[in-house]
């Protein structure tokens, strides 16, 4: 079996192989010149244009949104503000990065919770783990959300090998920051941290429960300032985001297709030469954006395109 200081060695040495990997899958896709950037380009855009967190474009009026968390769009504002050639370019490469250092992040909570055998392999599956590749490229929080689960998983592993205060200041700030990237997080954090709480003897659980409660306490703190610039804004309780009733909506819909909301073609009704005219849809629960498009001269595909607001 191989001896910690190897295996961490290892582990490095499969980190810097996944970065080389994803690095060249970022310049053989070549998708950085003028990739689509979605609801997060678009904030980014307003951000540095100092018209703060606001969207616009397909995503309706410009106007204060909580659609996401504000973590990736900052991460790609920062690249357009300081102004590089190719700043999507900057930005996937820092997602090979963070894809990378998932390896050496799985290797060790996969060794420490069961051994190093499994550590290994389950290394060895995230470095040419395709989704983990190929979303390097894309610009979309999927890397970044991917990097702050497994950064987060760790450091709660790191914290109940020793329970310390210094340790649960860093469970408290990776938390914290992990749910402005994920607010997957606010749920399986608590999970995790149960499971773990329960294995410890009885003894030891009321020694982590003090360290916890101040770990909990500073994630808090962290995401406080975003929930508070949401009640602001929109006059009421946002603690991360309002995605999560639209996403299950247009992924649950008569006529979801997995991906896009397809509005079927014979409900269209509108009447245009163009190529292209947006229809605003509005109702007490969803704004949205109805696209119809000229499709090989046969009629209009219209295709909705839904927001929160």
């Amino acid at each position: 079996m191989l001896s910690m200081n190897r295996f961490d060695r290892f582990l490095w040495l499969l980190t810097l192989i996944g970065l080389l990997i994803r690095v060249a899958a970022v310049f053989v896709l070549n998708d950085y010149r003028a990739p689509i950037t979605a609801e997060y380009g678009i904030v980014a855009h307003n951000l540095v244009a100092g018209k703060g967190f606001t969207g616009g474009g397909w995503l309706g009026p410009e106007q204060p949104t909580a659609l996401n968390t504000p973590l990736y769009p900052l991460l790609l504002a920062f690249w357009l503000w300081i102004g590089v050639p190719l700043p999507f370019l900057a930005v996937e490469l820092v997602q090979a990065a963070l894809s990378a250092l998932i390896v050496y992040l799985i290797g060790k909570v996969a060794a420490q919770i069961f051994n190093h055998v499994v550590g290994t392999v389950s290394a060895i599956g995230i470095t040419v783990y395709p989704p983990l590749i190929y979303f390097c490229k894309q610009v979309s929080p999927a890397i970044l959300t991917a990097f702050w689960v497994a950064l987060v998983f760790y450091v709660v592993v790191f914290f109940f090998a020793q329970p310390t205060g210094g340790r649960a200041a860093l469970l408290g700030v990776v938390w914290g920051m992990g749910l402005l990237a994920e607010p997957i997080l606010l749920a399986a954090v608590p999970g995790v941290i149960l499971l773990y709480w329960f294995r410890q003897a009885p003894s030891e659980r009321w020694c982590s429960v003090w360290p916890l409660a101040g770990a909990l306490l500073l994630a808090a703190l962290i995401v406080l300032p975003w929930t508070v610039r949401n009640y602001v804004v929109f006059h009421r309780f946002v603690p991360l985001k309002t995605s999560f009733g639209l996403n299950f909506w247009m992924g649950n819909n008569p006529n979801a297709t997995g991906f896009l909301y397809q509005w079927p073609a014979s409900r269209c009704r509108i009447r245009s030469r163009l190529s292209e005219r947006p229809i605003l849809l509005r109702s007490t629960k969803l704004n949205g954006m109805l696209c119809c498009n000229a499709k090989h001269g046969s009629g209009l595909l219209p295709t909705l395109i839904a927001f929160s607001s």
